[in-house]
C-alpha cells in the first residue's frame, strides 16, 4: 500500500475476512436463536413437570393422611389443580431461578434446567416413598 492505495490483493483480503466475519456471526445467531428455543421449551417442561409432581405427591398424601379423618378425598385433577393454585399463591419465585441462570450460555442454563427436572423429581420420589412408609405404619 505505498502512497495509501490499496491493491486488488489487498481489497480481496479485506473482502474475504468481512464475509468470513459475517457468516461467524450469522452462525453464532443461528446458534443462540436455537439455544434460546430449546431454553423456553425447556422452562415450560420444567414448570410442568414441577406441578405435576406437586400434584401427584399432594393426590397421594391427602389421600392417606387428611382423608381419614374425616374430609373428602380428592382425585388426581384435583389434586393438579390444586397444587396449580398453590403455585401460584405462594409464587413461582422467579427471582431465584433468574440468579441461577444469569450469565450462562444457553448450553449452562439448559444443563441447569435438566438438573432442576432431575432434582424436583427424586426430591418428589423421595416425599412419596417416605409418606407411603408412613402411611403404612398408620
Amino acid at each position: 500500500m505505498p502512497g495509501g492505495q490499496f491493491t486488488e490483493e489487498d481489497i480481496n483480503k479485506l473482502l474475504k475476512e468481512a464475509v468470513d466475519s459475517l457468516a461467524e456471526k450469522k452462525a453464532k445467531a443461528k446458534t443462540d436463536a436455537a439455544g434460546c428455543f430449546t431454553l423456553v421449551v425447556l422452562i415450560i417442561v420444567t414448570l410442568i413437570v414441577g406441578v405435576m409432581a406437586e400434584g401427584i405427591c399432594l393426590y397421594y398424601c391427602w389421600n392417606w393422611f387428611v382423608a381419614p379423618l374425616g374430609v373428602p378425598s380428592v382425585g388426581i385433577v384435583h389434586a393438579l389443580a390444586l397444587a396449580l393454585t398453590l403455585r401460584v399463591f405462594t409464587g413461582l419465585k422467579l427471582d431465584e431461578q433468574k440468579k441461577n441462570f444469569e450469565h450462562k450460555s444457553a448450553d449452562e442454563a439448559i444443563a441447569a434446567l435438566v438438573g432442576t427436572v432431575v432434582k424436583i423429581l427424586i426430591m418428589f420420589g423421595i416425599v412419596l416413598f417416605i409418606a407411603y412408609i408412613y402411611s403404612c405404619l398408620m
